[in-house]
C-alpha cells in the first residue's frame, strides 16, 4: 500500500464515521486501529486481506495481553472498515475467545500506550 492509497483510505474512514454520526473519539480510535492493522500486515491494503488477517491481528493482541474491551474495540474498528469503508463485509467475522483483562481499564490512557508497553499499563 503506497502513501497515497493510505491517505485516501484514512480520508474515507473519516468521511464514513462522520456520515454515521460517530464521535470524534470513535473516529480517532478506529483510524488508529486500522493503521495498526495495516502496519501489522506489512502495509498491505485491507481490500486484499480478509478474515484470516483479521484473526491473525486479534490473536496478536491476545498474545500481547491486551485487555478484552480493547480487543473488542479493535474488532469493531475492523468490522467497520470492511463493512462500511471498503463495502467488502467479512463473510465469517472472527470468533475468538479474548484473553482475560490483564490490568484495570482505569489505568489505561489509550490503546497506543498498551501496544507500546507490551500489554500492561505503566500508569498504576
Amino acid at each position: 500500500m503506497n502513501g497515497h492509497q493510505y491517505l485516501e483510505l484514512l480520508k474515507r474512514v473519516k468521511e464514513v464515521t462522520k456520515l454515521l454520526h460517530n464521535s470524534p473519539r470513535t473516529e480517532a480510535a478506529y483510524a488508529q486501529w486500522i493503521e495498526d492493522y495495516i502496519f501489522f500486515h506489512g502495509r498491505r491494503h485491507p481490500a486484499k486481506m480478509g478474515e484470516t488477517e483479521v484473526t491473525a491481528f486479534l490473536v496478536h493482541l491476545i498474545h500481547r495481553k491486551i485487555p478484552v474491551p480493547i480487543q473488542k474495540q479493535a474488532l469493531k474498528a475492523l468490522i467497520f472498515l470492511y463493512d462500511w469503508v471498503l463495502a467488502k463485509p467479512l463473510n465469517h467475522p472472527p470468533s475468538i475467545t479474548p484473553s482475560r483483562q490483564s490490568c484495570p481499564l482505569s489505568a489505561i490512557q489509550n490503546h497506543k500506550e498498551i501496544i507500546h508497553s507490551g500489554g500492561t499499563s505503566t500508569k498504576f
